[in-house]
């Protein structure tokens, strides 16, 4: 049996619990953090353009028809490219789209384990309740043996009376032992769900209904819904994804560019002043084309439309 001195858990501290202390949750909900912050991470390396800085400096003396001209030349550059835009918006949608997956996944487990954490409370509370039953009917049969032995010497009963009496003991005895071997078990259980010892005293409220009555959308903050059909769906939407990225491969090939030059001075010793010229900038608009992959698109086609039939006909099957 339990120890007097422990508490008796609520049932939602028992959730508190093992949301906090269940390794199935933890794992979860840490895996689902770094999914996250991988494809943020992921994100911004796709989008982030190659950029090239250079700083030099030329000097040049220089004599004219009537003047003589000392010209200083800094080269300040900033040259920005980012290639195939579209695909980007593609690998960009699709690291999304694995977001949302991971998120239902995380949020499966998360249900699945909670709904056990729900099962072992009312395993326990229930063994609890036959424990104390048993614990009462063998009182009832002790006391029983004790009046049938006192009628016994009295001789207003037969032995075989008293015979009865006692193997009732021994029958609620028994019982007794049994029911403390389950509470023991579940017991065990309701610990392994919280992530705690197994053989930690633990006591839940036993006064609830012998069936479980419980509202599963207080367990999860997600409503209760079919979530390996959702995720499912979900991986249907990244292979449509997919396969109308293979089949924009021809604007993936669109890049873009830009160069920026910084100012050129030139001090003019007649004048004795500087003349700047205008900082230049270069925004160029292109079209590269890899042509194996031009060649290899129908091949890539059909097998992104492969991927999406067999992820529409897994979704379709499910009962």
């Amino acid at each position: 049996m339990a120890d007097a001195t422990v508490q008796p858990m609520t049932f939602e501290e028992v959730l508190s619990a093992a949301s906090k202390e269940n390794f199935d949750i933890l794992i979860a909900q840490t895996t689902k953090k770094g999914s996250l912050l991988s494809n943020k991470i992921s994100n911004l390396h796709i989008w982030l353009p190659k950029a090239t800085f250079m700083v030099a400096q030329h000097n040049e003396w220089g004599k004219g028809a009537k003047a003589l001209d000392f010209r200083s030349d800094p080269f300040f550059r900033l040259t920005w490219e980012s290639r195939s835009v579209f695909d980007k918006i593609f690998e960009t949608k699709i690291n999304n789209q694995h977001n949302l997956v991971n998120h239902l996944m995380a949020t499966k487990t998360i249900s699945d384990t909670l709904q056990k954490v729900v099962a072992s409370y009312y395993e326990l509370a229930l063994a609890q309740k036959k424990c104390e039953l048993s614990n009462t009917f063998t009182k009832v049969a002790a006391s029983r043996l004790k009046i049938e032995e006192k009628k016994l010497r009295l001789g207003l009963v037969s032995k075989i009376n008293y015979l009865n009496a006692d193997l009732a003991l021994k029958e609620a005895n028994l019982a007794l032992l049994e029911e403390q071997e389950v509470l023991k078990e579940k017991r065990r259980n309701l610990n392994l769900t919280l992530g705690r010892p197994l053989n930690e005293a633990i006591l839940v409220q036993s006064t609830i209904p012998v069936e479980p009555m419980w509202d599963m959308d207080g367990v999860t903050p997600e409503k209760v819904v079919d979530l390996e059909a959702a995720i499912q769906a979900k991986k249907v939407a990244i292979a449509a994804t997919e396969l109308t990225r293979a089949k924009s491969y021809l604007l993936s090939c669109l890049s873009l560019s830009s160069d920026f030059s910084a100012n050129r001075y030139i001090y003019n010793l007649q004048d004795k002043k500087w003349l700047i010229h205008p900082s230049k900038g270069l925004v160029n608009i292109g079209v590269s084309i890899d042509l194996g992959g031009l060649l290899l698109m129908p091949a890539a086609i059909k097998k992104a439309r492969l991927g999406l039939n067999n992820e529409t006909f897994k979704l379709s099957s499910r009962p």
